[in-house]
């Protein structure tokens, strides 16, 4: 009976022991390996007269070298390792689709002197949620995440990883593109003032289940709500004297809302789509 107590304690000791070494050994791995994380080197950055036309490396963090003062189109595409990244202070521009599939980017600051930021620059950067502008920015404000003109009047760009947003209510144009791929978006409450919805600007918000368009909204553009599956009713206002190219293509649960003879309902009816009169009441 003792030697089995004994036995039993050795073999207990002996798994501890291997246990023990195990989770060190792991534990060290992990440290090594944060030790060993990518840093961008200056051979990855292809710079051409002030110009970064394309990162070749696999950094999570990056710092994009000083004497840049623009970023190429499709500079960082698909550096989906990309984690975090700060932008020079002399940086002017960001090429059209720069940062786009950059899903591992949660967060990015423009700087100051920044005037033009290219069309799809963050496209489809599914772990985004802020978009920041340096203080003193003249071209550029942030609000709630979101990349507006400074004059607050034109929503530019929202984070595809924003769940929620809040928008300035002195916004009267949605940019072209400004919602694009934002599959978490389920509904958004637009402000009174908006006038005017941007070419693709709700497109594959697959999520989209509810939204709520102005009373004075004059134009939507083309392909607007592309792809929104969700989407299952829509109010037209009577303002409306503009709707785009195929804005509600591949919505195929949609059905639209407006007043008998008004713009909406021709549309409706000339792109085949199901129409409700809101009545007295408005939709049921």
């Amino acid at each position: 009976m003792r030697r089995t107590k004994s036995w039993k304690l050795f073999l207990g000791l002996a798994f501890g022991l291997i246990l023990v070494f195990f989770l060190t050994a792991g534990s060290m791995e992990n440290k090594k390996a944060d030790k060993e994380m990518p840093q961008a080197k200056e051979n990855e950055f292809l710079i051409e007269d002030g110009v970064l036309i394309r990162y070749t490396g696999t950094a999570l963090e990056v710092t994009v070298p000083k004497e840049v003062t623009s970023i190429g189109d499709y500079a960082f595409e698909g550096c989906s390792s990309l984690k975090s990244i700060e932008l020079p202070s002399g940086l002017t521009s960001i090429g059209n689709k720069a940062f786009s599939y950059c899903v591992g980017l949660t967060s990015i600051e423009l700087p100051s002197g920044l005037t033009d930021v290219g069309d799809y620059a963050f496209y489809d950067c599914a772990g985004l949620t802020n978009i920041a502008v340096a203080e003193g920015n003249k071209t550029y404000q942030s609000y709630d995440g979101c990349l507006y003109s400074a004059s607050g009047d034109e929503l530019i760009c929202c984070p595809v990883g924003k769940k929620e947003i809040r928008l300035l209510e002195s916004m009267t144009r949605i940019g072209d593109g400004a919602f694009s791929n934002c599959r978490d978006l389920t509904s958004i409450q637009l402000p009174s003032g908006l006038t005017d919805i941007g070419d693709w600007a709700f497109e594959l918000c697959s999520g989209l289940t509810s939204i709520e368009l102005p009373s004075g909204l004059l134009s939507i553009g083309d392909y607007a709500f592309e792809s929104c599956n969700r989407l299952t009713s829509i109010r037209l206002p009577s303002s409306l004297t503009s709707i785009g190219y195929e804005a509600f293509v591949f919505s195929s649960n949609l059905t639209i809302y407006g007043e008998t003879g008004s713009y909406g309902e021709s549309y409706a009816k000339e792109n085949q789509i199901p129409f409700e009169d809101i009545g007295e009441f408005g939709p049921s």
